[in-house]
């Protein structure tokens, strides 16, 4: 076999990418099917919620959700709709309670709801108090 052949076929093997780890293959489809359980339930949620008496469509809201998880162990999604200032209105993200905007009036133009997750309930639907 003549010298030339012979190293380029040694520099090609040795520049394949080595094959995924399962656990890495694991973790990427864990994460795509979590991310795919969260979007079908924030179009769940949007789809039949009913914002109370006073509140501007859903169109004109942002829309924030975070998982909660209750005491007795009942897993719960707090949202988070916000349509004061319309810098952010239709956007949708998951996100943690924490970074929740804090927001101490605003009468309807900030709504807050849990949603439970295995009744398919909306609780504590409200919109913020005004100051």
């Amino acid at each position: 076999m003549k010298p030339l052949p012979l190293l380029a076929a040694l520099l090609i093997l040795g520049c394949a990418r080595a094959p995924a780890q399962n656990n890495q293959v694991s973790a990427a489809s864990a994460a795509l099917r979590e991310e795919a359980e969260r979007l079908d339930l924030m179009e769940r949620i949007e789809r039949e919620v009913r914002l109370p008496p006073g509140a501007d469509p859903l169109s004109s809201y942002s829309h924030s959700y975070a998982w909660r998880q209750g005491p007795d162990g009942v897993r719960k999604v707090a949202a988070y709709y916000e349509s004061l200032t319309g810098n952010f209105r239709g956007m949708r993200r998951w996100t943690t309670e924490r970074e929740f905007p804090m927001i101490a009036d605003g009468g309807c133009g900030v709504v807050t709801f849990t949603y439970d997750v295995a009744t398919h309930r909306f609780e504590e639907m409200r919109c913020n108090g005004v100051a």
